[in-house]
């Protein structure tokens, strides 16, 4: 259960395909989801400045 709390001990364990398609696509969604707040933040700044 401790291996789940040390993602980097994870990492170096050989993945199946499968499991490393789902690290990726896991990956890509934390990068939409940084994406979608900066871009929140920057209209929050416009709309704001345009009062």
């Amino acid at each position: 259960m401790k291996e789940n709390q040390k993602p980097t001990n994870a990492e170096k364990i050989p993945k199946s395909g499968a499991f490393s398609d789902i690290q990726k696509s896991i990956e890509e969604l934390e990068k939409l989801k940084q994406q979608r707040e900066e871009i929140l933040q920057r209209v929050r700044q416009v709309s704001n400045t345009g009062k």
